[in-house]
């Protein structure tokens, strides 16, 4: 299903608009430009809900994957967060990940960039994934928060901040329990918490191909 990819964009148009509630009236071209991305990503939604219907083509045709992911990525700068991605893999005669691992692993770091907006924007994310002979390994990783930011809290699917702490996004109700299910659903591992310099990481192993 499309609903946590229609989720995230509906999270997003949040975004942009808290964004354009703070922007300075005397600059109309990044008024302009908020309201475009709005009006994309709302058109994004759109066409994903249609899907949903059974209105377009079957999602298994459309389904996300790996190929999406800087397209993700760039979504996710656009709406203010410092994202790098590094993607390797796979080698000369390692076969591609499947399509379930792909979507799994594409949904995996959707929901993990969409806590990162939630609980430490101002945080710098690293995206990493690498196709491996063992199989699919991925890693969303942030740094520190700034020191007036919350820590960030264990269960991801948790509250979103207290109204005044800025333009928050509201929770998919997913968060960390669904990326884990997503793994375990297909036989692979996910581990989350806090790292040693205070920042959080999301560390995911798939297997490239499942029955």
């Amino acid at each position: 299903m499309r609903q946590p990819m229609v989720c995230n964009r509906v999270s997003l148009i949040t975004l942009h608009a808290g964004a354009g509630q703070v922007a300075r009236a005397d600059d109309p071209a990044a008024v302009r430009e908020t309201l475009g991305l709005i009006r994309g990503l709302g058109l994004q939604a759109l066409t994903e809900l249609r899907g949903l219907l059974g209105v377009l083509t079957p999602a298994s045709d459309q389904a996300p994957s790996l190929r999406g992911l800087p397209t993700l990525v760039e979504e996710s700068r656009r709406a203010g967060l410092a994202v790098g991605l590094t993607v390797t893999g796979p080698d000369d005669g390692l076969p591609a990940p499947g399509p379930k691992v792909q979507y799994a692993a594409y949904r995996i770091v959707q929901e993990a960039l969409t806590n990162a907006h939630k609980h430490a924007p101002a945080a710098e994310v690293a995206v990493t994934v690498a196709v491996e002979p063992d199989g699919l390994r991925l890693a969303v990783v942030n740094s520190p928060a700034e020191p007036a930011q919350p820590a960030q809290p264990t269960d991801l699917a948790g509250p979103v901040a207290s109204e005044g702490a800025g333009p928050g996004l509201p929770s998919g109700g997913h968060g960390l329990h669904g990326m884990r299910t997503r793994a375990d659903d297909l036989g692979g591992t996910l581990h989350a918490g806090p790292t040693p310099e205070g920042g959080f990481a999301v560390r995911a192993r798939l297997p490239l191909r499942v029955v």
